[in-house]
This record gives structure tokens, sequence and C-alpha cells, in this order.
């Protein structure tokens, strides 16, 4: 049965945001546990409050390179959710700013609770 908070997303959906194209607003409401990578390539860990579903929200920026800004959302395995919590933990630790806006305490008990599945 499809979730009715994020069915809106299947499989991988990507968006041009240089043409105006936004994710579809479900993605506004998902729990955010934060990101890692750099300015040009970021990815979040989002998670559907209705279902448990874990998602990948990637960031590309490479417009001075002559590209796009993309972004694409992807469903993704809990396996997968549990291999990018310590990324962004290390991220998380290594700026200030990041731990008032992103909780250590929520992530690494979210990653036991993923080890524990």
């Amino acid at each position: 049965m499809a979730c009715n908070a994020c069915s809106d997303i299947q499989g991988t959906l990507t968006v041009d945001v240089l043409a105006q194209q936004r994710l579809p607003d479900c993605v506004n409401r998902f729990e955010d546990f934060g990101y890692y990578g750099d300015d040009l390539d970021f990815t979040y860990l989002k998670k559907c409050l209705a279902c448990g579903t874990y998602f990948a929200e990637h960031h590309q920026d490479h417009f001075e390179q002559g590209g796009a800004v993309v972004t694409w959302i992807e469903r993704i395995e809990k396996t997968k959710a549990a291999v990018l919590i310590p990324k962004i933990i290390g991220k998380v630790e290594s700026a200030e700013w990041l731990k008032a806006k992103y909780s250590l305490a929520k992530l690494k008990a979210e990653l036991k609770r993923l080890e524990k599945t």
C-alpha cells in the first residue's frame, strides 16, 4: 500500500532548479537528519514521518562549469541510510553551526536503531 505522504516520489525524481522546477511539497514535511558533502555536491538524509521510508536528497551545483543546478531525491533502503548517517555525523561534528541545527544525539540514536533492524 502506498503512503499518502510520500507516494509522489517513486524511485528517483530529478528536477532542474534553473528551470524553476521543484521537488514535491511532501519533501518539506520529511524529517531532516542533516547532510554531508561540500558546497557543490551534497546529500541530505530525510525520512517520511508517516511510513518511515528513507530518502537521499542530492544537490549538484556546477553552474560555473557550464553545467546546471540539479536536485534529485531517491528512495533508499535502510542499509544505505545507515551508511549515510556516519558521513553526516562527521560533517556535523566538523562545523559548530551545524551542531546547533542538527542533533548528534538524534543521529546516533537513529543509526543505533537502524543497526538493530
